[in-house]
């Protein structure tokens, strides 16, 4: 009761707010419960039931946002944020080092990739330039504070820096753009125990054109070297060059739309080699639709290493009102190296369009039904 009691506090604050101010405000959330019940091969059967309702609330003025959202009815203030035309801040539990307005492009590649924890966000949009201040709360971790920064040079690339004074580590990184079809990235860190670089160059060439009707290659070369030596750092200190080669195929044929294979020979400077190899099919028959896909590890190691995986889907127009249209997936792993297979089986519908149920059994004839429902709003 408490809790509904903030909660609507916290609405009728907002909508003050929002009389005064002229704030923009937007409610969202989500509730959801779900009754499983499973056995198998002894017929026992087992049922849970999980539920905790999930909002948020976001005021806008314009220059001003906040976002307020709770589980289980407490809520929290997640994050606030402030922008003009010349610079913003944002402040709340965020992640940095990961830039979903723009991509999903990471700022880092090699130092404190994907960082999260409480952060202020700065940016001034003059200069192409962001910068966070990182505040780690779980002394867990191999860090503890971080100061990261990120800068864009018009036509060149992008600039990262990162600085944490419990571990005495800091970094560089340049992403150069620059040149078409290649992508250069140079890392550089050091901590209170080593210093380390990274190099990654990708060149991508053009398409080939081999006369056939339906079918496209392409390639690119690939040489890497890590900082897996700093204790902040991510990637692999060895140092290898690679060659990506993908075909594929099209038939203009529904029954077998295509196929595809693909294979990366890897050559590391310490004299080892490696081959995998995959091979996609795809196509199908409305309303069924097939995919197969063959994986080989390595060629150079073994030719019978090998998985394939047979997936089937299929949407069945019943027609009647008590059952929604189920939708049927078959999925059959047959390993090469010893013969040995597994598969699953899942039908999804709808009591009335309204209870949405699942069924599912394996290999090992164990199986559940799950009736569930979530109401967003």
């Amino acid at each position: 009761m408490r809790k509904l009691l903030l909660a609507v506090l916290i609405v009728a604050s907002l909508a003050v707010w929002a009389i005064a101010a002229d704030v923009n405000i937007s409610v969202s959330g989500k509730a959801k419960f779900s009754l499983t019940f499973s056995g198998g091969p002894g017929g026992s059967i087992d049922s849970t039931f999980t539920d905790g309702p999930s909002w948020s609330i976001t005021a806008d003025t314009g220059d001003l946002s906040l976002s307020i959202s709770a589980i289980g009815g407490a809520p929290s203030i997640s994050s606030i944020s402030v922008e003009n035309e010349k610079f913003g801040f944002t402040f709340g539990s965020l992640n940095p080092s990961y830039d979903t307005d723009n991509g999903g492009k990471c700022w880092t590649n090699y130092i404190y990739p994907n960082l999260i924890d409480t952060a202020l966000l700065l940016n001034f949009k003059e200069f192409n330039l962001d910068l966070a201040v990182v505040d780690v709360g779980d002394a867990t971790k191999t860090f503890d504070d971080a100061v990261i920064g990120h800068l864009v040079l018009s036509g060149l690339g992008e600039v990262a820096f990162d600085y944490a004074a419990d571990v005495q580590g800091f970094g560089a990184e340049a992403n150069i753009t620059a040149i078409s079809d290649l992508d250069v990235k140079l890392g550089f860190g050091k901590d209170a125990t080593a210093t380390a670089y990274a190099v990654y160059a990708k060149y991508t060439l053009p398409s080939f054109d081999l006369g056939v009707a339906g079918l496209d290659v392409s390639a690119a070369l690939t040489y890497t070297s890590g900082l897996a030596t700093l204790s902040y750092a991510s990637g692999s200190d060895s140092q290898e060059v690679a060659v990506d080669a993908s075909a594929y195929m099209h038939t203009g044929v529904d029954a077998l739309e295509g196929a595809t294979v693909t294979t990366t020979f890897t050559y590391g400077f310490d004299g080892s080699m490696s081959l995998p190899l995959t091979v996609d099919v795809a196509g199908g028959v409305d309303p069924v639709s097939y995919s197969v896909n063959a994986e080989w590890a390595d060629l150079l190691t073994s030719t019978t290493q090998a998985t394939v995986t047979l997936d089937v889907g299929a949407t069945l127009p019943l027609g009647i009102e008590v059952l929604s249209d189920p939708s049927i997936s078959f999925t059959f792993h047959y390993y090469l190296k010893d013969g040995s297979y597994d598969w699953s089986l899942s039908v999804t519908s709808a009591l009335y369009g309204l209870l949405d149920t699942a069924f599912s059994m394996d290999d090992t004839m164990s199986w559940s039904v799950t009736l569930s429902k979530e109401i967003e709003f």
